[in-house]
């Protein structure tokens, strides 16, 4: 009878191996079924062998029981996260190293102390077989519907075979021996419950199933899963005072069990407690309700998108409220002493003075948005919040949100019912902060730039003020030499002529500022092509009234396009710098040549010269002079500034005590630039 049985069970299972082959399957859940075949084929092979030709040792059969359960456990392992592989599974699952160890044990106990430990190696089988059944009913009660019809031959088949495995191995175990009958049973059973795994094969193609794990299924097996390791402790510990309470031992046993019990029952009727576990379980266990990567990049997308007609308050109350679909809502900022309403999209709230204070009072001590319908259920859930009645009285109020900028607290959005949002959880709630940390340094960000526009504007008011300032010192500077000298040559008809060209030099100076104040700050200032050798000239002829008198080297002549007013202050000024740097016998060279596509216009002299941090940190750093109250410190710094605005480039070189060169390197006129200009002056 046993033979027959195990031939049909052997050749169910080589048909099944011979069908799985045939498909050319090369998953590895596939690999794992052909695996779980041939090992079914050994399994019945061992018996024929056996009862044939008398080799071998009939019990064999235990070591193979225990390999196949370690193999459906890998198998069930492997069908809830089909990512992993086979051995990181026999490492990472619990299920299956504890598996492996349980198997490992019975082999060693089965080949060197069968004749003691037998009953020992039935007791390890038994758990096998309910490790197979625990981990099959988690994955069968977590399948979706679709996917609990695929999977349900393969359930019955598991449940039969290692249901009977474990009455088997359970009898066993009671009796010390095996049960002839039931030891022979074994075959049929497995060949008759072979074809609900063929079965399963055929509906589940790929052996890929997605699980769907149920949240509150999750939070009572935890519960019941801690309250039975609590319970077994509470026994362990009643038992240990009934051990040693002697004659007293078995009532304090009773008496602690049953106030065990008052404690387990209080805490799990705890809302406070069930609400943590929901959250740790929920923070730990399952996947993110939001795609954040998404979510982040359309925050970013639309805090990119202001409208022009929208204020930066208004834009980020819309993004907010787009994110939590809601229509009506308002945001407050705080400036300064003041909570103002900066911003209302169809909410018909206004809030007093006084609850706004209330309201910042509790934001500024907790970082916690506020549900008032939850506060309407829970108030309890807020401790040190009094809501005040104008708040909990408006239906239209669902959040109150606070933003917060560098910890403090810079202003709140309330807004009204939302279309997704009818109860926010703790993902809910990170998730609402998050965007309120974003859209508080984004107003931050707004006020900010605007604060620097505005400082930029009076940046360049105070800057043309120092121009003005600049000039009129060069003015006063070209008049005192007149009153200085007048007393001693007015007589003279040659100073009497050079001090009206000097008046007249200094009339047209300020007439220039004077104009260059009345233009439009955005109107360019025209253009005109520049013979530099003349101008240089000019310059040479401005600077000869001083000690030592500048040399003038013209290498070949060329022509730029510039403000030549302008030009010629600064060349003056660079001048006038390298004059004041050097002693009367000293020299000042002012050089003109062609350089490639520029023009290289060279101050140079062998004055004190300047460090070389000097020229980094402070040269051209306008209003930073070394001169006292007898300079302005922007010359330099408007010479780089007009060569930059023109294309060009300024360089600095010098020496301590050896002198310095300060080189302008001008683009060169083109001749396009030229039909430009002559058609601009034509118009």
């Amino acid at each position: 009878m046993a033979f027959i049985s195990y031939l049909v069970a052997g050749l169910s299972y080589l048909f099944f191996a011979a069908l799985v082959l045939a498909t050319g399957a090369t998953s590895k859940l596939a690999r794992l079924l052909l695996t779980v075949a041939i090992l079914g084929v050994v399994w019945a092979l061992q018996v024929l062998v056996y009862f044939e030709v008398e080799w071998g040792v009939l019990s064999d059969f235990i070591m193979l029981d225990g390999l196949r359960a370690l193999l459906w456990l890998v198998f069930l392992s492997c069908l809830t996260q089909p990512q992993e592989g086979v051995w990181q599974q026999l490492w990472r699952s619990k299920s299956c190293s504890f598996a492996v160890l349980v198997w490992l044990s019975i082999c060693l106990l089965y080949q060197f102390f069968a004749s003691e430990w037998q009953s020992s190696c039935y007791y390890l089988n038994i758990l096998l077989a309910v490790l197979v059944l625990v981990n099959l009913e988690r994955v069968y009660r977590n399948l979706s519907d679709e996917n609990r019809w695929k999977v349900k031959p393969l359930a019955l088949y598991l449940g039969l075979i290692f249901g009977y495995d474990f009455f088997f191995y359970g009898q066993a175990a009671l009796l010390s021996q095996v049960d002839a009958d039931l030891w022979q049973a074994r075959g049929v059973i497995h060949a008759l419950a072979l074809p609900l795994l063929m079965m399963a094969t055929k509906r589940t193609t790929h052996w890929s199933v997605r699980i769907y794990v149920s949240r509150d299924i999750v939070f009572h097996s935890s519960l019941l899963m801690l309250a039975g390791l609590y319970l077994i402790l509470m026994a362990a510990v009643a038992y240990y005072i009934k051990y040693v309470g002697g004659h007293w031992g078995q009532l304090l046993q009773w008496v602690f069990l049953a106030l065990a019990v008052v404690m387990l029952a209080a805490t799990f009727m705890s809302e406070s407690f069930r609400q943590k576990t929901k959250v740790f379980i929920a923070k730990h266990f399952f996947a993110n309700r939001y795609e954040y990567r998404d979510e982040w990049l359309n925050l970013t997308q639309h805090l990119m998108e202001q409208e022009p007609e929208n204020n930066p308050a208004e834009h980020a109350l819309l993004v907010m409220l787009t994110r939590l679909k809601c229509d009506t809502g308002c945001l407050y900022q705080v400036k300064g002493p003041l909570t103002m309403l900066t911003a209302n999209i169809q909410m018909r709230v206004a809030l007093s003075d006084q609850a706004l204070t209330h309201l910042s009072a509790y934001f500024n001590q907790k970082d916690w948005l506020i549900s008032l319908p939850g506060y309407r259920d829970h108030p309890q859930s807020y401790p040190e919040l009094v809501m005040p009645p104008e708040v909990l009285r408006q239906s239209t109020i669902n959040l109150i949100i606070p933003l917060y900028y560098r910890q403090q607290l810079t202003g709140m959005i309330i807004t009204g019912p939302s279309h997704a949002l009818s109860d926010i959880n703790w993902e809910d709630r990170d998730y609402i902060k998050v965007i309120a940390k974003q859209l508080a340094h984004y107003l931050m960000l707004q006020q900010t730039h605007g604060e620097l526009a505005e400082a930029k504007q009076f940046q360049a008011f105070n800057q043309m003020s120092a121009f003005l300032v600049h000039d009129l010192k060069n003015t006063q500077a070209q008049l005192s030499l007149i009153t200085s000298n007048a007393l001693k040559h007015k007589h003279n008809p040659e100073f009497i002529d050079d001090s009206l060209v000097t008046i007249e030099n200094a009339v047209g100076r300020i007439k220039k500022v004077v104009e260059h104040f009345k233009r439009s700050q955005a109107e360019p200032a025209s253009q005109q092509k520049i013979a530099l050798a003349e101008l240089l000239k000019q310059v040479v002829e401005l600077c000869a009234g001083r000690q030592p008198v500048p040399e003038l080297v013209i290498d070949a002549d060329a022509e730029v396009h510039a403000q030549q007013e302008q030009l010629k202050d600064i060349l003056c000024h660079l001048v006038q710098n390298a004059q004041e740097a050097t002693i009367a016998s000293g020299n000042v060279r002012l050089s003109l040549k062609r350089c490639h596509q520029h023009a290289q216009v060279c101050v140079e002299d062998d004055g004190c010269g300047m460090d070389q941090a000097f020229i980094e940190q402070r040269l051209f750093t306008p209003f930073d002079t070394t001169k006292g109250s007898a300079g302005m410190g922007i010359g330099v710094y408007e010479a780089k500034q007009f060569v930059t605005v023109l294309g060009g480039r300024l360089t600095v070189s010098s020496q301590l005590d050896k002198g310095s060169t300060f080189t302008l390197y001008l683009p060169l006129c083109l001749p396009e630039q030229d039909d430009a200009i002559t058609e601009q002056e034509a118009q």
